[in-house]
């Protein structure tokens, strides 16, 4: 049985007008009760990585105009709800979907998603994604690591995936906790990592700073057993990196362990 997320009453308690929250349920009644499901976590895991969500708005950005259409796509199909693609005002380069109004916003908070500025505010791996069904947690990591992952080949005898995560300095605490938790997800499927550490400092005219956090799974010709697990039980949907993974680790011409 799936695991309700998002039930009336949740929803409605959002509000603060009664008369405006029943209308708003009866709006977008055939949404409810919002399930778990692995395209759910790799939505909220896209958001969490390259998106924002606050009050009217939920946007997702890449490089990428295919990642922002499959974004919209996914979207549109558990919600109901049209959203649209633009270039980035702001960024040349950049693909941007967005999705106006309050209730798809309203939705994924209660999913689980960061809501408002991600590097100022604590925020956790969602419980339903930490003890779900392997299919969720390895979504919510494959997009995850879309966004916010590296691959690179190093030295021509190791492979390294990388994810790296900002936080505001007074917040850093809670970024490790994150990652942590990100660690122990990939160690179900058989990647280990280094350690959690901080990698880097970003000071603002403002007297503001941030932190940069990450950590690596690496493969070297002896040990490749954390990089092919990777490669096999989770993945990228970003075409360029999952080739560039695929690349390496041939590159490497090590025997694959065998599949879980």
């Amino acid at each position: 049985m799936k695991k309700i997320l998002v039930r009336k009453n949740d929803y409605i308690s959002l509000f603060k007008n009664k008369k405006l929250a029943q209308r708003s349920f009866s709006k977008y009644e055939d949404n409810f009760p919002l399930s778990a499901s692995s395209m759910l976590a790799g939505i909220v895991a896209d958001l969490t990585g390259d998106g924002h969500i606050r009050r009217g708005l939920v946007q997702f950005i890449s490089k990428d105009k295919c990642n922002t259409l499959n974004f919209k796509k996914r979207v549109e199909s558990i919600f109901g709800v049209d959203g649209y693609i633009r270039p980035s005002p702001t960024t040349p380069g950049i693909w941007e979907c967005v999705f106006g109004g309050n209730f798809l916003p309203r939705m994924l908070m209660l999913a689980g998603t960061p809501f408002g500025n991600k590097t100022s505010q604590d925020f956790s791996v969602p419980s339903w994604v930490m003890h779900g069904e392997d299919t969720i947690k390895s979504t919510y990591l494959r997009r995850l690591f879309d966004c916010e992952g590296s691959v690179n080949f190093q030295k021509r005898n190791r492979v390294r995936i990388r994810i790296n995560m900002w936080k505001d300095a007074d917040k850093i605490d809670n970024m490790i906790e994150y990652l942590e938790q990100v660690r122990l997800l990939l160690k179900e499927f058989g990647v280990n990592t280094t350690n959690v550490f901080i990698a880097g400092t970003r000071k603002y005219s403002n007297g503001r700073a941030t932190k940069g956090v990450e950590f690596e799974a690496y493969g070297t010709r002896k040990n490749m057993s954390s990089i092919v697990n990777y490669q096999r039980n989770i993945g990228f949907d970003y075409t360029d990196k999952q080739q560039r993974l695929k690349t390496y680790i041939g590159n490497l011409s090590v025997p694959c362990d065998k599949p879980r």
